[in-house]
């Protein structure tokens, strides 16, 4: 039984080296890229997160009976981190990879008022566009971080 000769020449090898990294490159640079993207999209989710309770610890001493400072509320409040507001200027520089005008803050007095002990509620909101969901063709994700906290004053 004659058996074909086993061809080791460094020459082929070299091609199967190259056929391997050609397949396995390109999955291990997508999977790096998407720990990257998540990891970006948990900074900015803390940051979100952060924001609110700024945010939300600001509107609760500017209540009903502050005279310091003018009160907040209780009428609902929504814009963008890039309009001048005492509530976005409490937070607007911890907006990590975050452009302003694309950050979107509510407020709002659940109780109906801005008394002691009502609360209040700051929602913070961003579009975290992926680039994995760029390339695979998915949609944006929303981030939204959220804080309610009494009113003391």
């Amino acid at each position: 039984m004659n058996r074909p000769p086993l061809i080791t020449s460094r020459h082929q090898r070299r091609g199967v080296v190259a056929v391997e990294s050609a397949l396995l490159l390109p999955i291990c640079l997508l999977g790096l890229i998407a720990l990257l993207d998540l990891a970006l999209s948990v900074i900015q989710y803390n940051s979100l997160a952060e924001c609110a309770r700024r945010a939300a610890r600001t509107a609760i001493v500017r209540g009903h009976h502050s005279t310091v400072v003018t009160p907040l509320g209780p009428a609902s409040w929504s814009g963008s981190a890039e309009e001048q507001n005492p509530l976005t200027d409490s937070f607007r520089s911890l907006l990590v990879c975050m452009p302003p005008a694309e950050v979107t803050v509510t407020a709002d007095w659940p109780d109906g008022g801005n008394r002691e002990g009502n609360r209040v509620r700051l929602s913070v909101t961003y579009e975290h566009r992926s680039l994995v969901a760029l390339l695979l063709g998915g949609a944006p994700w929303d981030l939204k971080a959220s804080s309610t906290m009494r009113i003391v004053h």
